[in-house]
């Protein structure tokens, strides 16, 4: 018996996968080459660092991936104790499905905050300003 491929053996085909852009979801080429995520990686002249924007400028999320700011305002939240809260200088950004917080424009603002045991106190001098827990890795202001 020799050893050696079998004559018999046919060579395993895999599926032949097409590739797609995670970026611009168009197929022939990966996010890392992508012609849009490159010229927009550019174009961050006038984009901020880590969610801090100024006026009429983009929002550069932690993916790298910056979204316009259609506009700044003000936003009322009911917090865990009833008390309602407002929120200044509140970027929309319709691309974003979810209500982010700031913790550095927050910081920016003289709050401090502390997490621990699955709890997120933001506190501004004496007064705890908002407190939230955390659901999976995130903290959610309910």
């Amino acid at each position: 018996m020799a050893r050696g491929r079998n004559s018999d053996h046919v060579g395993c085909q895999s599926k032949v996968r097409k590739l797609k852009c995670y970026y611009c979801h168009k197929e022939g080429h990966y996010r890392k080459d992508c012609p849009e995520h490159k010229r927009k990686k550019k174009d961050n002249s006038k984009t901020a660092d880590a969610g801090v924007v100024d006026d009429n400028s983009d929002v550069l999320m932690g993916n790298n991936v910056a979204y316009k700011v259609v506009g700044i305002g003000s936003i009322q939240i009911r917090m865990h104790d009833g008390i309602v809260r407002t929120l200044t200088d509140v970027r929309h950004v319709p691309e974003v499905r979810k209500n982010l917080i700031s913790l550095g424009t927050l910081d920016s603002n003289g709050c401090s905050y502390r997490a621990a045991g699955g709890v997120m106190r933001i506190v501004k001098g004496a007064l705890v300003v908002m407190k939230e827990l955390k659901q999976k890795s995130l903290f959610v202001a309910e």
